[in-house]
């Protein structure tokens, strides 16, 4: 059975469990997703077990997205944009960190049907997501960004 974790604190309202699982049943894939609030010092173990097999990939949350990299081998091109990770797994034979909060938040935006070219964001709050908002909204063209 492949494993899979998200991590962060607080993580009990986080429904990534109930619907991963859902898929992973629907779908007869022989894993299981589980919700973690880590002792910070175990956190680089954690992730040296998805080398090691006994986890097969991991999501990450708050306050752990920027915690995390040190203990990677290599980051995709939006993780280091954003020097913020939330997905982690095995690729290539290393240990493998993304972002994937950029692409979520631009797709999300973009089905609202509006163009945001020159447009002003404001961003309330300064949390673990925001750095993957900003490159968002600068994919969208947004001319201005206050935080």
């Amino acid at each position: 059975m492949k494993k899979h974790l998200i991590i962060g604190n607080p993580i009990n309202h986080s429904l990534s469990p109930k619907i991963h699982n859902y898929w992973f049943k629907k779908n007869k894939i022989d894993a299981i997703y589980e919700k973690v609030v880590p002792d910070i010092n175990k956190i680089e173990s954690i992730i040296k077990d998805i080398d090691k097999g006994v986890l097969f990939g991991m999501n990450v949350t708050v306050p752990y997205k920027q915690y995390v990299i040190p203990f990677l081998d290599t980051l995709s091109p939006l993780a280091k944009k954003t020097n913020s990770v939330n997905t982690i797994c095995k690729k290539d034979g290393k240990i493998y960190g993304d972002n994937t909060d950029v692409i979520g938040f631009e797709l999300a935006i973009k089905s609202l049907g509006k163009k945001f070219n020159d447009k002003t964001a404001l961003i309330l709050g300064a949390g673990g997501v925001v750095p993957s908002l900003i490159v968002a909204l600068q994919n969208l063209g947004v001319k201005k960004i206050f935080i």
